[in-house]
């Protein structure tokens, strides 16, 4: 058992560190790959019908996570919706990567970030180990925009689900990075925005938590979840989880 409480705090991304612009459509991203795939000669129908495939094909994605705890890539993703309009590439192919690039492209300009997160978790290192555990199917992305705001620089552990092969809500990407910590679980408190995934999935491993609870997923069945995911502490915002924080740590 660890001395003082707590000597590790893990971080959801999206969400938690990271939000998005009050314009943020993630139809805009799909457009971007959208565009792309029409391009290259692709025949997808309209917009609006791609983009009913894709959020059929993401459901499948957050199924596989909650059901067996494993994720797959963006690259894997668009196959299988590619796949639904009757066409055969693979994953590595170029044309599906120019897509993701593009994706992704959209989804970094539409993030908003506050610098003044990254001064707090500068100072909560100080004082414990810091790691990030974040579902998320294009790792180039997420590296990238971690680069950009700092968060790179302040964390010591990065576990993300494509990568590691395990999804929250499992507490198998939990483990990843309180491993790469060196840090027991009864050591370690989770800061996210799910209670289904993030919340959930920390209390399995017998890890604190504290819960965001600033936004209602739609994905979300917050009704089961929260019979069984119950956090150690419930926060309106990022700021009152790090004035939590630096009180415990």
């Amino acid at each position: 058992m660890c001395d003082n409480g707590v000597s590790a705090v893990t971080f959801d991304v999206f969400g938690t560190l990271i939000g998005f612009k009050d314009t943020f459509d993630v139809k805009k991203c799909y457009r971007a790959s959208y565009e792309v795939f029409i391009s290259k000669g692709l025949n997808l129908g309209s917009l609006d019908s791609f983009y009913n495939v894709c959020l059929l094909e993401w459901s499948k994605v957050l199924e596989k996570r909650f059901s067996c705890g494993r994720d797959t890539r963006r690259e894997i993703f668009y196959f299988y919706v590619l796949k639904s309009f009757g066409y055969d590439f693979n994953p590595n192919s170029s044309i599906i990567l120019e897509a993701t690039k593009a994706f992704y492209k959209v989804f970094a300009s539409e993030i908003k970030f506050s610098t003044e997160i990254l001064e707090k978790i500068s100072k909560l290192r100080e004082k414990v180990k810091i790691g990030i555990v974040s579902d998320f199917v294009y790792p180039p992305s997420l590296r990238e925009i971690l680069g950009k705001t700092g968060l790179e620089t302040v964390v010591d552990c990065i576990a993300i689900s494509s990568e590691v092969g395990w999804a929250k809500p499992s507490p198998q990407i939990f483990n990843v990075a309180l491993k790469c910590l060196g840090v027991d679980p009864r050591c370690a408190i989770h800061v996210g925005d799910r209670l289904d995934s993030d919340i959930y999935g920390a209390k399995k491993l017998g890890m604190k938590t504290i819960w965001i609870r600033k936004s209602v997923h739609p994905d979300e069945p917050l009704d089961q979840i929260r019979l069984q995911a119950k956090p150690d502490f419930e926060v309106n915002s990022i700021e009152e989880a790090f004035s939590i924080l630096f009180k415990i740590v």
